[in-house]
Protein backbone atom coordinates (compact mmCIF):
# COMPACT_ATOMS: atom_id res chain seq x y z
CA UNK A 1 0.00 0.00 0.00
CA UNK A 2 2.81 2.39 0.92
CA UNK A 3 4.58 1.66 -2.37
CA UNK A 4 1.39 2.45 -4.31
CA UNK A 5 0.94 5.73 -2.43
CA UNK A 6 4.57 6.66 -3.07
CA UNK A 7 4.17 5.87 -6.77
CA UNK A 8 1.00 7.98 -6.99
CA UNK A 9 2.78 10.83 -5.19
CA UNK A 10 5.70 10.72 -7.63
CA UNK A 11 3.38 10.63 -10.65
CA UNK A 12 1.33 13.54 -9.27
CA UNK A 13 4.46 15.63 -8.72
CA UNK A 14 5.74 14.82 -12.20
CA UNK A 15 2.46 16.02 -13.70
CA UNK A 16 2.58 19.23 -11.65
CA UNK A 17 6.18 19.92 -12.65
CA UNK A 18 5.45 19.33 -16.33
CA UNK A 19 2.45 21.67 -16.14
CA UNK A 20 4.52 24.49 -14.69
CA UNK A 21 5.97 27.05 -17.03
CA UNK A 22 9.68 27.23 -17.63
CA UNK A 23 11.52 30.53 -17.33
CA UNK A 24 14.41 32.38 -18.93
CA UNK A 25 16.00 34.62 -16.32
CA UNK A 26 18.71 37.25 -16.48
CA UNK A 27 19.85 40.75 -15.64
CA UNK A 28 20.41 43.46 -18.25
CA UNK A 29 23.25 45.95 -17.75
CA UNK A 30 24.47 48.83 -19.90
CA UNK A 31 28.05 49.52 -21.00
CA UNK A 32 28.69 51.16 -17.60
CA UNK A 33 27.50 47.98 -15.87
CA UNK A 34 24.40 49.77 -14.55
CA UNK A 35 20.97 48.06 -14.51
CA UNK A 36 18.72 48.81 -17.48
CA UNK A 37 15.07 49.32 -16.55
CA UNK A 38 12.25 48.66 -19.04
CA UNK A 39 14.38 46.77 -21.54
CA UNK A 40 12.06 44.64 -23.69
CA UNK A 41 12.68 40.89 -23.72
CA UNK A 42 10.83 38.70 -26.20
CA UNK A 43 10.98 35.14 -27.51
CA UNK A 44 10.20 34.45 -31.19
CA UNK A 45 9.74 31.38 -33.35
CA UNK A 46 12.57 31.28 -35.87
CA UNK A 47 10.41 29.95 -38.70
CA UNK A 48 8.04 32.93 -38.90
CA UNK A 49 9.16 35.40 -36.17
CA UNK A 50 5.82 35.07 -34.35
CA UNK A 51 5.91 36.16 -30.70
CA UNK A 52 5.81 33.39 -28.08
CA UNK A 53 6.03 35.63 -25.02
CA UNK A 54 7.49 38.91 -23.79
CA UNK A 55 8.39 40.79 -20.62
CA UNK A 56 10.41 43.77 -19.38
CA UNK A 57 13.22 44.35 -16.91
CA UNK A 58 12.51 45.84 -13.49
CA UNK A 59 14.40 48.68 -11.77
CA UNK A 60 17.24 46.28 -10.97
CA UNK A 61 17.51 45.22 -14.61
CA UNK A 62 16.20 41.73 -13.82
CA UNK A 63 13.69 39.77 -15.88
CA UNK A 64 11.96 36.40 -15.88
CA UNK A 65 10.29 35.39 -19.14
CA UNK A 66 7.84 32.49 -18.80
CA UNK A 67 7.40 29.84 -21.47
CA UNK A 68 6.23 26.29 -21.95
CA UNK A 69 8.52 23.60 -23.32
CA UNK A 70 9.33 24.40 -26.97
CA UNK A 71 10.46 21.75 -29.45
CA UNK A 72 11.35 24.04 -32.34
CA UNK A 73 14.05 26.69 -32.97
CA UNK A 74 13.51 30.02 -31.24
CA UNK A 75 15.38 33.28 -30.76
CA UNK A 76 15.49 35.39 -27.60
CA UNK A 77 15.93 39.12 -28.16
CA UNK A 78 16.57 42.04 -25.83
CA UNK A 79 16.04 45.65 -26.92
CA UNK A 80 16.81 48.81 -24.97
CA UNK A 81 16.90 52.43 -26.05
CA UNK A 82 20.29 53.68 -27.33
CA UNK A 83 21.88 50.25 -26.73
CA UNK A 84 22.82 47.48 -29.16
CA UNK A 85 20.27 44.67 -29.14
CA UNK A 86 21.08 41.19 -27.82
CA UNK A 87 19.93 37.92 -29.39
CA UNK A 88 20.44 34.24 -28.63
CA UNK A 89 19.19 31.22 -30.59
CA UNK A 90 17.82 28.00 -29.11
CA UNK A 91 17.11 24.76 -30.97
CA UNK A 92 14.73 23.63 -28.22
CA UNK A 93 13.77 24.80 -24.73
CA UNK A 94 13.03 21.98 -22.30
CA UNK A 95 14.35 23.41 -19.05
CA UNK A 96 14.59 26.78 -17.33
CA UNK A 97 17.54 28.94 -18.39
CA UNK A 98 19.63 31.39 -16.36
CA UNK A 99 21.56 33.85 -18.53
CA UNK A 100 23.18 35.76 -15.68
CA UNK A 101 24.35 39.30 -16.46
CA UNK A 102 23.86 40.51 -20.03
CA UNK A 103 25.79 43.65 -20.96
CA UNK A 104 24.47 45.76 -23.83
CA UNK A 105 26.97 47.97 -25.61
CA UNK A 106 26.30 51.60 -26.50
CA UNK A 107 24.80 52.08 -29.94
CA UNK A 108 27.24 54.45 -31.63
CA UNK A 109 25.25 54.70 -34.89
CA UNK A 110 23.50 58.07 -35.03
CA UNK A 111 23.17 58.54 -38.77
CA UNK A 112 19.89 56.94 -39.85
CA UNK A 113 21.42 56.14 -43.26
CA UNK A 114 24.07 53.96 -41.63
CA UNK A 115 21.70 51.47 -40.08
CA UNK A 116 19.17 49.10 -41.57
CA UNK A 117 15.85 49.81 -39.90
CA UNK A 118 13.98 46.80 -38.51
CA UNK A 119 11.13 47.58 -36.14
CA UNK A 120 10.96 45.47 -32.99
CA UNK A 121 7.79 43.36 -32.79
CA UNK A 122 7.10 44.55 -29.23
CA UNK A 123 8.18 47.51 -27.10
CA UNK A 124 7.45 48.16 -23.44
CA UNK A 125 7.48 51.81 -22.34
CA UNK A 126 6.58 52.31 -18.68
CA UNK A 127 2.79 51.83 -18.69
CA UNK A 128 2.42 51.04 -22.41
CA UNK A 129 2.98 47.81 -24.33
CA UNK A 130 3.20 48.38 -28.09
CA UNK A 131 3.07 45.70 -30.79
CA UNK A 132 4.19 46.24 -34.36
CA UNK A 133 1.20 45.01 -36.39
CA UNK A 134 3.33 43.95 -39.35
CA UNK A 135 5.11 41.43 -37.10
CA UNK A 136 1.83 39.65 -36.27
CA UNK A 137 1.04 36.89 -38.75
CA UNK A 138 -2.59 36.83 -39.96
CA UNK A 139 -4.37 36.09 -43.25
CA UNK A 140 -4.40 38.95 -45.81
CA UNK A 141 -8.18 39.40 -45.46
CA UNK A 142 -8.21 39.40 -41.64
CA UNK A 143 -9.90 41.97 -39.43
CA UNK A 144 -8.17 43.56 -36.42
CA UNK A 145 -9.79 41.04 -34.07
CA UNK A 146 -7.46 38.42 -35.57
CA UNK A 147 -4.44 40.58 -34.72
CA UNK A 148 -5.46 40.57 -31.07
CA UNK A 149 -5.95 36.81 -30.99
CA UNK A 150 -2.32 36.28 -32.05
CA UNK A 151 -0.87 38.39 -29.21
CA UNK A 152 0.32 36.47 -26.12
CA UNK A 153 -1.80 37.24 -23.05
CA UNK A 154 -4.87 38.40 -25.02
CA UNK A 155 -8.07 36.38 -24.70
CA UNK A 156 -11.45 36.95 -26.37
CA UNK A 157 -14.39 34.89 -25.12
CA UNK A 158 -17.51 33.84 -27.04
CA UNK A 159 -19.32 37.01 -25.98
CA UNK A 160 -16.54 39.23 -27.29
CA UNK A 161 -15.14 40.15 -23.87
CA UNK A 162 -11.42 40.92 -24.13
CA UNK A 163 -8.81 40.51 -21.41
CA UNK A 164 -5.11 41.38 -21.58
CA UNK A 165 -2.94 39.49 -19.10
CA UNK A 166 -6.07 38.92 -17.02
CA UNK A 167 -7.25 42.56 -17.06
CA UNK A 168 -10.56 43.35 -18.74
CA UNK A 169 -10.54 45.76 -21.68
CA UNK A 170 -13.08 48.54 -21.14
CA UNK A 171 -12.13 50.91 -23.96
CA UNK A 172 -11.13 50.58 -27.62
CA UNK A 173 -9.49 53.57 -29.30
CA UNK A 174 -8.51 54.36 -32.88
CA UNK A 175 -5.57 56.76 -33.34
CA UNK A 176 -5.87 57.76 -29.69
CA UNK A 177 -9.56 58.66 -29.86
CA UNK A 178 -12.42 56.63 -28.31
CA UNK A 179 -14.29 54.60 -30.90
CA UNK A 180 -18.01 55.46 -31.08
CA UNK A 181 -18.80 51.85 -30.20
CA UNK A 182 -17.22 51.77 -26.71
CA UNK A 183 -16.63 48.01 -26.50
CA UNK A 184 -15.09 48.11 -29.98
CA UNK A 185 -16.98 45.16 -31.46
CA UNK A 186 -17.78 47.04 -34.66
CA UNK A 187 -14.14 48.06 -35.12
CA UNK A 188 -12.78 44.62 -34.24
CA UNK A 189 -15.00 42.83 -36.73
CA UNK A 190 -14.89 45.34 -39.58
CA UNK A 191 -11.57 47.21 -39.74
CA UNK A 192 -9.00 45.38 -41.90
CA UNK A 193 -5.85 44.24 -40.12
CA UNK A 194 -3.53 45.38 -42.89
CA UNK A 195 -4.16 49.11 -42.26
CA UNK A 196 -2.98 48.92 -38.62
CA UNK A 197 0.51 50.24 -37.86
CA UNK A 198 0.70 49.27 -34.19
CA UNK A 199 -1.41 48.18 -31.23
CA UNK A 200 -0.95 49.74 -27.78
CA UNK A 201 -2.12 48.40 -24.42
CA UNK A 202 -2.30 50.81 -21.47
CA UNK A 203 -3.98 50.85 -18.08
CA UNK A 204 -7.26 52.76 -18.42
CA UNK A 205 -6.98 56.27 -16.95
CA UNK A 206 -9.59 58.69 -15.64
CA UNK A 207 -9.69 62.19 -17.15
CA UNK A 208 -8.08 63.51 -13.97
CA UNK A 209 -5.21 61.00 -14.25
CA UNK A 210 -4.69 61.91 -17.91
CA UNK A 211 -4.51 65.65 -17.19
CA UNK A 212 -2.33 65.34 -14.08
CA UNK A 213 -0.05 62.60 -15.40
CA UNK A 214 -0.71 60.51 -12.30
CA UNK A 215 -0.29 56.74 -12.36
CA UNK A 216 -3.51 54.96 -13.32
CA UNK A 217 -5.20 53.03 -10.50
CA UNK A 218 -7.68 51.16 -12.69
CA UNK A 219 -7.60 47.39 -13.07
CA UNK A 220 -8.83 47.69 -16.67
CA UNK A 221 -7.00 48.02 -19.97
CA UNK A 222 -7.40 50.36 -22.94
CA UNK A 223 -6.44 49.18 -26.43
CA UNK A 224 -5.41 51.77 -29.01
CA UNK A 225 -5.06 50.88 -32.70
CA UNK A 226 -2.90 53.30 -34.68
CA UNK A 227 -3.72 53.32 -38.39
CA UNK A 228 -0.99 53.46 -41.02
CA UNK A 229 -2.25 56.40 -43.09
CA UNK A 230 -0.21 55.25 -46.11
CA UNK A 231 -2.37 52.12 -46.28
CA UNK A 232 -5.66 53.78 -45.35
CA UNK A 233 -6.58 55.10 -48.78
Amino acid sequence: MKKKLLLLFLIFNAVILNAQKLSIDGKVLNFEKKPVENATIYLLKQKDSSIINYTATNREGKFSLKTDEIKEPTVLKIDAEKLISFSKNYETINTSISLGDIELEKNSVFNIEEVKISASPVKIKKDTIEFNASAIKVRPDSKIEELLKQIPGVEINNEGKITVNGKEVDQIMINGKPFFDKDGKIALQNLPADIIKNIQFTTTKTKEEELSGKTAKSNNTTINFNIDEKKNK
